[in-house]
């Protein structure tokens, strides 16, 4: 066989392989989204894990929480929400949370649960080594956190086959005019891919960008910024009510 015509094979076969595994994902991501709605019309108890967003610091309205019980409980009847945040958690420490097991009645009882989750992985490398640590580090910070994440959701999964799970992507609320704020758009990307799953919800809260006003520091949201935080949840979830 001539070599165009053995490239000409290949070429085909590559590109009938590519289709093939295509397909087969959109069709998992299909039965993963009809499963979601045959089971969120019948949500009665949802969990919040994570960090100090998660748990609503510098807000007296409890982040999230309230604004998703108000939206909520538009369409869910006798709805309740339990916030279980810890200001400063990493992903290896809500690992280690959940393998503590003293979560485990309230894993088993949660038919919904929204993760804010990542950020302080980040931080802790900022803190220690500054910005030029976290451009060194990146790749194996980020590395850690997709496998903690993905231990996380198999943990949860083991305790609780049938409860859904939503997680918040990171944002990036520097302001633009930051000599940072360029570097940080791009890490941001690439650090949210990290935490895509085939079994999880993505909330697309990476458009919460710099807002005047929005913000009580670089990363904690003000009320307004738990308010939309919220609605980005809420919108997520009536997707599937729909």
């Amino acid at each position: 066989m001539k070599k165009e015509n053995i490239y000409l094979v290949l070429s085909i076969l590559a590109a009938s392989a590519l289709a093939t595994s295509k397909v087969r994902k959109e069709f998992r991501q299909k039965k993963f989204d009809d499963d979601i709605r045959g089971k969120i019309k019948y949500t009665k108890k949802v969990l919040i894990l994570g960090d100090s967003v998660a748990r609503g610091y510098g807000t007296k309205i409890g982040g999230i929480t309230k604004s998703l019980q108000e939206k909520m409980n538009i369409h869910f009847e006798n709805l309740v929400i339990e916030n279980l945040g810890i200001d400063g958690l990493t992903t290896k420490g809500l690992l280690e949370k959940i393998e503590s097991r003293v979560w485990d009645k309230k894993m088993k009882e949660s038919d919904l649960i929204i993760m804010n989750i990542g950020g302080n992985d980040l931080l802790r490398m900022f803190n220690e080594a500054g910005p030029k640590g976290v451009i060194k580090n990146f790749p194996q910070v980020r590395s850690n956190f997709s496998k903690n994440i993905r231990a996380i959701v198999n943990e949860l999964k083991g305790i609780n086959p049938n409860t859904m799970i939503f997680m918040n992507e990171l944002y990036d609320s520097m302001d633009k005019k930051n000599q940072l704020y360029g570097l940080s758009k791009i890490m941001i990307t690439i650090w949210n891919s990290a935490s895509s799953m085939e079994n999880v919800v993505k909330v697309k809260t990476k458009i919460m960008k710099h807002k005047n006003g929005y913000w009580i520091d670089l990363v904690h949201p003000n009320e307004d910024g738990y308010e939309e935080m919220g609605d980005l949840i809420y919108q997520e979830i009536y997707k599937y009510l729909k």
